[in-house]
């Protein structure tokens, strides 16, 4: 097993249908979980100390490649308003990618933290393709794309993480070195 990967939020370590316990049951690679169900300190990527911590791993080359789940949960349709300009819940627009200017404090300061984990995100895959090293990022798909199987005309108007200002940029400038597979398993949809 040469083959070693980082899966950064994981969720629960050593799930039985998890990566990790996949990739060594098939002999594949060995993958090194990450996440705070796992360690609430050492993989507390919302501390600096953890991000500098596994971007140093990763620039030293101990992983050949890397799994990223980033948290949904603050791009989630769940917390989108309705479609054409309605005030609600909404969490995240095109207009507002880090938040509504009429969210509460507590829904601003979760936003803040959920776009460092965004910033962390887009760090790794940079460093990632600077290495030549083997990407996945699991997260939604898009729902304002018509030419996707995942497109959703009451959700057109949610952003989900491809559309975050950063992570278009990374996008744009990896060109075909990024590229987006659709994979249903998401209870809101493709």
């Amino acid at each position: 097993m040469g083959y070693r990967l980082a899966h950064v939020f994981s969720g629960p370590g050593e799930r039985l249908d998890g990566l990790a316990a996949v990739a060594r049951e098939r002999g594949a690679a060995r993958a090194d979980e990450f996440d705070t169900l796992i360690d609430p300190v050492a993989h507390d990527f919302f501390t600096p100390e953890a991000r500098a911590r596994l971007l140093a791993d990763v620039r030293a080359r101990a992983y050949d490649g890397i799994m990223i789940g980033t948290p949904c949960t603050s791009l989630s349709v769940a917390h989108t308003n309705p479609g054409g300009g309605a005030r609600r819940l909404g969490w995240r627009s095109w207009e507002y990618p880090s938040g509504a200017p009429w969210a509460s404090d507590a829904v601003r300061r979760y936003l803040r933290q959920h776009d460092e984990l965004i910033e962390f995100t887009v760090q790794l895959l940079e460093l990632a393709l600077e290495l030549d090293l083997d990407i996945i990022v699991e997260n939604p798909a898009p729902r304002h794309r018509r030419d996707l199987p995942s497109y959703w005309q009451a959700r057109a108007h949610a952003p989900q993480l491809w559309d975050m200002p950063l992570m278009r940029r990374l996008l744009d400038k990896a060109g075909s070195r990024l590229r987006l597979l659709l994979v249903p398993q998401c209870a809101f949809g493709p």
